[in-house]
């Protein structure tokens, strides 16, 4: 069984590297499976943790690609289906969310008002190619232009097998967000 990832097609090593790992379980003799997961979330993951941060720090979160379609499922439900029984490939995710939707319920649940500027696509590339692809600056910059071109793609699933291998719904990320999460109001 490999965990994989729905953005497999992008461009980039990490990407490439996706690729190479499915076309090897692929090309085995002995029953497989591949799960190709929405980008996950939980305690410490870096999509969630990194928003938290910049509304723990900031009021001012720099808002971008708002449109962008996300289906990120929870830690405990993405290891859950890695014990299903499943053959082939299948593409496992949460329920369909925007980013701007899933910044909106971070704010509600760090009990903060969402503020910031919206970035335009340009600014956005901008600031990914100038500042983002450089080590000193990872941590003002959550993004490099290989991770930029990823999310633009967004996280949509053709069809989600995850509630039939768990056997109910995935667990709802405002959940997590109002009852874990480190950066929630408390």
């Amino acid at each position: 069984v490999l965990l994989s990832w729905l953005g497999a097609e992008a461009k980039g090593f990490w990407s490439a590297s996706k690729r190479a790992a499915e076309a090897a379980v692929r090309a085995s003799s002995r029953p497989w499976a591949v799960l190709r997961s929405a980008p996950v979330f939980g305690v410490g993951d870096a999509l969630l943790d990194e928003v938290g941060a910049w509304l723990h720090r900031s009021p001012f979160l720099p808002r971008f690609l708002e449109e962008v379609p996300l289906q990120a499922l929870h830690v405990g439900d993405a290891a859950e289906a890695l014990f299903a029984p499943v053959q082939g490939e299948v593409e496992i995710g949460g329920a369909a969310l925007s980013w701007g939707e899933v910044l909106r319920a971070c704010a509600r649940a760090a009990g903060k008002t969402l503020m910031g500027p919206r970035l335009s696509d340009s600014t956005l590339a901008w600031i990914a190619h100038s500042l983002g692809d450089r080590d000193w600056l990872k941590e003002l910059v959550p993004f490099d232009s290989e991770a930029l071109a990823r999310h633009r793609l967004g996280y949509t699933l053709q069809a989600n097998a995850l509630p039939a291998l768990l056997g109910r719904a995935p667990r709802p990320l405002v959940d997590y967000l109002e009852n874990e999460w480190a950066y929630r109001a408390r």
